[in-house]
């Protein structure tokens, strides 16, 4: 059972094979869900069970942008 009801819902859109939020591109929506995302995994949700929620956010971290922005805010590593 998910603590977040949103959490599901996020998965449900993402798994429509889509590679970004938005359909047509990366846009602003992504890096937010990354943080949601990340949230998830630092409350205890387990986000293994979001595998197209997952992969996204793997997507957005792949980003050389995101990589720097990370590495410059002292971001620690991402859960997988």
């Amino acid at each position: 059972m998910w603590r977040y009801r949103a959490l599901p819902t996020f998965e449900r859109i993402l798994a429509d094979g889509r590679d970004w939020a938005v359909p047509g591109g990366y846009s602003i929506v992504d890096p937010y869900l990354l943080v949601f995302w990340r949230w998830a995994a630092l409350i205890g949700e387990d986000v293994a069970r979001l595998p197209a929620w997952s992969a996204h956010a793997r997507r957005v971290l792949a980003r050389p942008a995101v990589e720097r922005a990370l590495a410059k805010e002292g971001i620690p590593g991402f859960p997988q």
